[in-house]
């Protein structure tokens, strides 16, 4: 069975015959942040892997039994071995040991002790890296622009409800409520995706859907009284605020004024 891991971080398989290295070398992978296994043996290092999946593996060459060449030439074998990023660990370094490296299928070569600074700039050179950091970045940039999107498309319903409320003929206060509406519905539809929001921004998108929804769809509304939304955003300014309560206080005065009629025909304008 594969073990369940955290696709989100870079998994890093960490392999050596000796247990202190093995754990002092993971436990500088996991407070950078990365997902880490750790394995005794060639034989153990090739179960973890196929259970693992690692996208990097920092492996020994001076191991008893399976040393860390055959280690590597098997891994290439495996399907996720042929993608994952293979690094040489070792004491010795010679011009025959790198060579044996580079023909073993490895991608880089690193002395022991492991320095995480040349390990860095070893990784900044490896195109797979660079691709899953690309990738990364992209994801965030997506995140945050769909995020504003978000808050636009609830921007633009509660202007359009807020429009409503002027409007005299029921057509165009119909069409306006219509549009706010499908304002909502397309920020509801992208709020329910996994787009990487930060938990304040998903609260904060929440409570604005919830306080809307009631305005623009009156089944879901647990109390008949319209209460006006009161906006605290930077975006706001006092001129926002003011037009939104007139609104309000408009509306309040037409549905009780004794001229008001639903009939189009028999509703006389009230004076401003």
């Amino acid at each position: 069975m594969a073990m369940m891991h955290n696709v989100s971080k870079f998994r890093v398989l960490v392999v050596d015959d000796d247990a202190d290295t093995v754990e002092s070398t993971a436990k500088l992978f996991e407070i950078d942040g990365f997902e880490t296994q750790r394995a005794l043996s060639g034989p153990e290092a090739l179960q973890r892997g196929s259970d693992f999946l690692p996208h990097l593996v920092l492996l020994d060459i001076a191991m008893p039994k399976m040393d860390g060449y055959a280690v590597a030439r098997s891994m290439r074998q495996t399907d996720w071995g042929k993608h994952a990023v293979l690094i040489a660990v070792t004491g010795y370094s010679t011009p025959v040991i790198e060579d044996r490296c580079a023909t073993s299928g490895f991608d880089h070569y690193l002395r022991k002790p492991v320095n995480y600074a040349e390990f860095t700039e070893a990784m900044s050179q490896t195109t797979f890296f660079e691709l899953k950091r690309n990738f990364a970045m992209l994801k965030c940039q997506r995140a945050m622009e769909l995020t504003t999107f978000i808050r636009l498309e609830l921007e633009m319903a509660w202007r359009f409800l807020d429009t409503s409320t002027l409007m005299r003929n029921p057509v165009d206060k119909e069409r306006n409520r219509g549009n706010a509406r499908k304002a909502y519905n397309e920020a509801d539809k992208w709020f329910n995706k996994d787009i990487g929001m930060t938990v304040e921004e998903r609260s904060e998108i929440a409570a604005d859907l919830a306080r809307l929804k009631p305005e623009l769809f009156p089944s879901s509304r647990s109390c008949p009284t319209v209460v006006p939304r009161v906006c605290s955003r930077a975006s706001f300014g006092p001129y926002d605020y003011v037009v939104r309560l007139r609104a309000f206080s408009r509306a309040s005065q037409l549905s009780q004024s004794p001229t008001f009629s639903r009939s189009p025909a028999s509703r006389q304008s009230p004076a401003l």
